[in-house]
């Protein structure tokens, strides 16, 4: 390679998207409900059916808030199904 070639990279434009760790404020507020909804569950009662409510409520928000459906997430879905059940 010649001393005055000079190789530059060039990156693409920045994702800005996301509040804390690139997650948008819907994923946020659901993954807050399922963490409230856990530790509601843990504190109703001792014993393992507690604990294992606590378990699926964490995991079902956690699918709503990060698993994708056709491109989009479970609560990026919610208002537009909303909309379409409130016209009938």
């Amino acid at each position: 390679m010649d001393q005055k070639t000079q190789i530059t990279y060039s990156f693409g434009p920045r994702e800005t998207r996301g509040i804390v760790l690139g997650l948008r404020g819907g994923q946020l507020a659901a993954l807050g409900v399922g963490v409230l909804g856990a530790v509601a569950a843990i504190r109703s009662g001792p014993g393992v059916v507690s604990l294992l409510a606590a378990l699926l409520i964490a995991s079902l928000m956690g699918l709503v808030a990060l698993m994708p459906v056709g491109h989009l997430t479970i609560e990026q879905w919610a208002p537009a199904v909303a909309g379409y059940l409130w016209r009938g």
